[in-house]
């Protein structure tokens, strides 16, 4: 807030901190994991509201989480 105003602000990509976190699971634990990823709450006053996750529960067996 600038002035008691909401305002945009547009950072560089670098200073983003948009990150894709990786994780292998079981095929078992996955549905949990993608779970727990969805809980993920942001700090709107430190962080872009943005998230993903890539699980891999095998070789042919994967999953995209964006959170936003």
């Amino acid at each position: 807030m600038a002035d008691g105003q909401p305002y945009q602000r547009i950072l560089p990509v670098e200073e983003s901190g948009f990150a894709l976190s990786v994780a292998e699971v079981s095929a078992d634990d996955l549905a949990g994991a993608v779970a727990e990823a969805a809980r993920y709450a942001f700090d709107f006053a430190e962080e872009i509201p943005v998230r993903a996750w890539l699980f891999s529960a095998g070789p042919d067996e994967h999953v995209l989480m964006l959170v936003v």
